[in-house]
């Protein structure tokens, strides 16, 4: 993995408007989904940890055990920066 990796720049100009197109489709229409992105190493970022982006959108009646699994996956993980 690269050292100094910084891509939260280009993620907040170029990816999340696109993404907050998709989650609100996947809202409307009932899609569970689950995205991550990974935007910055550790180096580079100012608290020395890694930065993600992610999205989880489980839907009450509709969601596989593969996208549950997932989105326990990145809660264990979650945390605040």
């Amino acid at each position: 993995m690269l050292e100094q990796y910084d891509k939260e720049s280009v993620y907040d100009e170029r990816i999340s408007p696109l993404m907050k197109e998709i989650i609100q489709i996947c809202k409307d229409e009932g899609i569970p989904m689950v995205s991550s992105f990974y935007l910055t190493s550790a180096q580079s970022h100012p608290n020395g940890k890694e930065l993600f982006c992610t999205t989880t959108l489980p839907v009450e009646g509709n969601t596989p055990e593969f996208i549950s699994d997932v989105i326990g996956m990145f809660s264990i993980r979650r945390t605040d920066i």
